[in-house]
């Protein structure tokens, strides 16, 4: 075709593509070699499609191939699909489809190669609801000399901006700041992608690159992402919410793994995450479920924490988020992190069934999980191992504003330096936890008071015993029972002691002050007493 007379516009009949194809094209096309479709919603090819090399692109990676392509994009007035064939097509500028519901595909290699850093995305689609894309490929401009971090342009290579069910799929980048941008879409999905980014070591800034950015929005999907080095994997912000992230494998994040760094209700499931300069997965904002997620060697596994600009009525930003059936192993730091950010704060949050693995390696305050703000929250059913440098569990609260509500419960926790420890915790239940080879403590407790220590069992060789509840650290007026050890250190005179093991823990050998409760028992000088009352010292009676 002479580039210098009209383009004539032609479509090319589904039995003339097909026959151009071979075997694994046709079969492809016509259904014998791929799976059934994900998404029920998605529209069947129709029967005739253009071809952008009809239009005049060439596809040789260095003939400008922008204009034939648009053309072929505008050539579908009211819709339609646009096949690429394989080869590398120069772009030079943006190109973009509005108010119509369109079909890319290629079903080989073809790629769109970026010609240099345009500031905006390579492809648009506005208002494209149902449209799809599919096994196309980007060879991005940018590099790491040129990436400048914090910045209002968004390098995507493809963006869906306000797009009702429409899909990405099978589509590959590379060099791209952001290669999927969904903007206040619903129902979209990103689904068997991969992305390869310039990030192959950390740099400032790096949370401003991620391998799809889901801004606002409602009930989009992201499905079997695979990325290395770039900033994250997936970043979620705009008060996104009820997204679902799933079956995702992320390696050397720079920032996190996956981010949702605000909104509520989104599910992040099955996403494995290796190598982070910050979290596997972080969580702020509200209600959102983190699932069956396997965090290896990274910075810390997972963060949760408050996010929104108006606080509930209790004065936190960000509430109810659950972490379930996930697994962090390897982590320098902690496990999970519960804290304040921005002066945001959490709380209910659920950590539970979860398996922490070597973790808080770098020593220090870090834990398998660790919590600084918060109330009403529960670490239940965990198993931590071998973070021999720190805790298993530690709490901190303010000394202003005591953490309360917790529930530590039916934890196990072996080969660490410290078991539990709880620090300015009130009104909370400790209880059902099963602890053994620790070098110190199994749980301590400074600056405690008004909580419930129950039936909680220290067995071989934890070093320094069970428990350790003293006045001496501040703490008092808590209730212990049922627990087993062979050694605990406990402030007999300030705490309530019933049924422990050994039994010598529940008899104070002070009758001179008031009794704390009616039944409280003691021996001095080898009487036995026993409490009639808690008004005076005069309630104690001698029973032997």
């Amino acid at each position: 075709m002479n580039p210098t007379e009209p383009i004539e516009t032609k479509t090319i009949s589904r039995r003339t593509l097909v026959a151009s194809m071979g075997m694994a094209g046709a079969g492809m096309l016509l259904g014998q070699f791929s799976p059934a479709p994900r998404f029920a919603h998605a529209n069947p090819l129709p029967l005739e499609w253009n071809v952008v090399t009809d239009f005049g692109a060439v596809g040789d990676g260095t003939t400008d191939d922008t204009t034939a392509i648009q053309s072929a994009l505008n050539a579908t007035a009211t819709g339609g699909t646009v096949y690429f064939p394989m080869g590398t097509y120069l772009i030079t500028s943006q190109l973009t489809v509005s108010n119509k519901e369109i079909h890319l595909f290629a079903t080989g290699k073809a790629v769109i190669k970026e010609a240099s850093v345009f500031g905006i995305p390579v492809l648009k689609l506005l208002h494209a609801h149902g449209s799809t894309i599919t096994g196309l490929s980007c060879q991005g401009a940018e590099t790491y000399a040129g990436f400048a971090g914090a910045s209002s342009l968004f390098n995507a290579f493809i963006q869906l901006d306000h797009c009702n069910q429409a899909i990405i799929s099978g589509c590959s980048v590379k060099d791209k700041t952001y290669p999927f941008l969904l903007s206040v879409c619903q129902e979209c999905h990103v689904t068997d992608c991969y992305v390869v980014g310039f990030l192959n070591v950390g740099k400032a800034g790096a949370n401003y690159c991620s391998c799809c950015y889901i801004s606002g929005g409602l009930n989009n999907s992201v499905r079997g992402l695979v990325g290395k080095d770039m900033g994250s994997g997936i970043l979620v912000g705009a008060e996104g919410t009820n997204h679902h992230i799933s079956d995702c494998y992320f390696e050397n994040m720079w920032d996190n793994g996956v981010y949702v760094s605000s909104g509520k209700g989104n599910l992040i499931e099955h996403v494995t995450v290796k190598q982070t300069g910050g979290s596997g997965v972080k969580a702020r904002g509200h209600r959102h479920i983190v699932s069956n997620c396997h965090i290896q060697d990274c910075l810390i596994g997972f963060t949760i924490t408050g996010n929104g600009a108006t606080p509930d009525t209790l004065g936190y930003n960000g509430y109810g988020t659950i972490l379930e059936g996930c697994v962090a192993e390897n982590c320098r730091r902690d496990g999970v992190l519960m804290n304040a950010q921005d002066g945001y704060l959490p709380r209910n949050i659920k950590i539970v069934n979860n398996t922490f693995i070597n973790c808080a390696t770098e020593g220090g305050g870090y834990a398998g999980v660790r919590m600084t703000a918060g109330v009403d929250t529960e670490v239940c059913g965990n198993t931590f191992h071998h973070c021999s440098g720190s805790f298993g569990i530690l709490i901190v609260g303010p000394q202003s504003a005591p953490v309360s509500g917790l529930k530590i419960m039916n934890n196990f926790v072996s080969e660490t330096r410290e078991g539990i420890r709880l620090q300015y915790v009130t009104h909370s239940v400790i209880t059902g936890n099963y602890v053994r080879d620790i070098d110190t403590y199994g749980i301590q407790l400074i600056n405690c008071n008004n909580n419930i220590i129950s039936s909680n069992i220290g067995q071989e060789q934890v070093t320094s015993g069970l428990l350790r509840c003293l006045t001496a650290d501040g703490s008092s007026n808590n209730t212990i029972i049922g627990n087993r050890a062979t050694l605990m250190e406990v402030s007999r005179e300030a705490n309530v002691l019933i049924g422990n093991l050994p039994g010598t823990v529940n008899f104070t050998d002070d009758v001179t002050g008031t009794p704390l409760y009616a039944g409280q028992q003691a021996i001095v000088s080898g009487n036995l007493y026993m409490a009639a009352g808690s008004t005076s010292s005069t309630d104690w009676k001698q029973i032997n």
